[in-house]
């Protein structure tokens, strides 16, 4: 089997590496910044729901308290119950709002002008004159503390309610403005949502995810690289190790998809094996004829033109004798003509087998010319052994019998020119060739059915 089916490349293993940690990383990554916004989302939307309820909430209270405080029936008007309220100012104020968390809530009593009676902060006094709007300037505040005063007669029914408002301008969040009911008085609540809520309070919650995705990724990574990275490399190693057979392919005994994918190369590998050979086979049978000429089934033209610089080549560094046989069938055409191309054709390959029988050495070459003309190229061979070769060969085609259709033996004769030199750098190899064809030339003038020498 070949080893290089596969090249020798080195392992994309560290893009493979790089592209499932980044991959992961980011997933991750973009998994945590989801979580943080919907919990940043979740926050915001529970602490302004609480903050518009604690405000309210501030404000009813505040309200019941007052009704508590004042304890009397059918007041209308501030005033009437004003000099009370003056007389027992502090303790009024105390009861009133101690409940309030003064940091991130404030709460006022306004009359029906929005001038401020009572404040939690103890500073705004009524004798100061200060107008509710005047704390906050938000649009949508002053425009519902005026509707609310505007319409504040009808606020005696029991069952009003506090209206909350969402500050878009100051320090607090929302506003909550509550009718004191059987008075024409109004208390005003500022809530602080950022009390309940801060992006500092996601501090912690950050921490742990935080801590959680590198936790995380630590485990993946270890066990992403033990499960899959590990094997695929020592897979990719196996595939392209320089020499290569199906049994050191890696992973071939796991239970999982990396063993699966290693007996299917192994199986792929058996058959690139099979398929390498026959195609090596292949080659070699198609190199081999090409140089074989497919009616004699001994070496052709191509093959004798490659081979003969080669040995010449070597004739002339080693200065050793090289002998060049030019054979030709005597009258073949007129036989061709006569009993017709199939049994020449039969006649051919008769007569080559017979060249080829005479030769003796492995590295003597017979081949066909051309029609019914052969050559044969005798290396190391000196003139009296390429004479004694031409002899033999063309004694046993006198000998030879050929069946003929109507079993008239007929006996084919071969001319023979011989050539023989120990060639130099300086000779050329077409005036080799030429002098065994003028070689031949002069046999079959001479009678043919004869062997004749090429001389200086």
């Amino acid at each position: 089997m070949s080893h290089d089916i596969l090249p020798n490349i080195p392992s994309p293993k560290n893009k493979i590496i790089a592209y499932v940690r980044n991959t992961n990383i980011l997933f991750l990554g973009l998994i945590l910044i989801l979580i943080m916004t919907m919990a940043a989302i979740m926050a915001l939307d529970i602490t302004n729901r609480a903050s518009k309820r604690l405000a309210d909430l501030y404000a009813i209270e505040t309200v019941g308290r007052f009704n508590l405080q004042v304890k009397q029936d059918n007041l209308m008007e501030f005033a009437d119950i004003l000099p009370s309220i003056q007389l027992h100012y502090d303790e009024m104020l105390d009861s009133l709002f101690a409940h309030y968390d003064l940091k991130n809530v404030k709460g006022y009593i306004i009359d029906n002008h929005g001038i401020i009676q009572i404040s939690s902060t103890r500073q705004e006094r009524h004798e100061d004159k200060i107008h509710i709007n005047a704390l906050n300037s938000d649009a949508q505040f002053c425009a519902e503390i005026e509707t609310h005063l505007q319409n504040i007669n009808g606020y005696f029914d029991s069952k009003t309610e506090a209206k909350a408002i969402k500050l878009a301008r100051g320090p607090y969040g929302y506003a909550s403005i509550a009718p004191i009911i059987d008075t024409d008085w109004s208390v005003v609540t500022f809530f602080d949502h950022n009390s309940l809520y801060s992006v500092w309070n996601l501090l912690p919650l950050l921490i742990t995810l935080l801590s959680a995705f590198l936790i995380y990724t630590l485990i993946n990574g270890i066990v992403m690289r033990r499960v899959v990275l590990l094997p695929l490399d020592r897979l990719t190693k196996s595939l392209t190790a320089q020499k290569l057979n199906a049994s050191e392919i890696f992973g071939r005994d796991r239970k999982d998809e990396i063993g699966e994918l290693a007996r299917t190369m192994q199986k792929m590998w058996d058959h690139l094996g099979i398929d390498n050979a026959n195609l090596l086979h292949a080659a070699r049978e198609r190199e081999r004829l090409i140089r074989i000429d497919q009616l004699t089934n001994i070496p052709n033209r191509r093959n004798f033109d490659e081979r003969l610089p080669l040995e010449w080549g070597r004739a002339v560094r080693t200065k050793t004798p090289l002998s060049l046989l030019i054979l030709d069938l005597d009258y073949f055409k007129n036989y061709n003509d006569t009993y017709g191309h199939i049994q020449g054709d039969k006649a051919l390959r008769l007569v080559a087998k017979i060249f080829a029988q005479e030769l003796r050495r492995p590295g003597d070459l017979v081949a066909r010319w051309g029609g019914e003309e052969f050559v044969v190229l005798l290396a190391d061979t000196d003139i009296n052994g390429a004479i004694d070769v031409a002899n033999r060969i063309r004694l046993n085609v006198e000998k030879m019998e050929i069946p003929l259709f109507d079993n008239f033996i007929s006996k084919i004769t071969v001319s023979i020119g011989v050539n023989t030199i120990i060639p130099t750098t300086s000779d050329s190899l077409e005036d080799f060739i030429r002098n065994a064809d003028t070689a031949l030339y002069t046999a079959k003038k001479e009678g043919r059915n004869k062997v004749f020498q090429h001389k200086e």
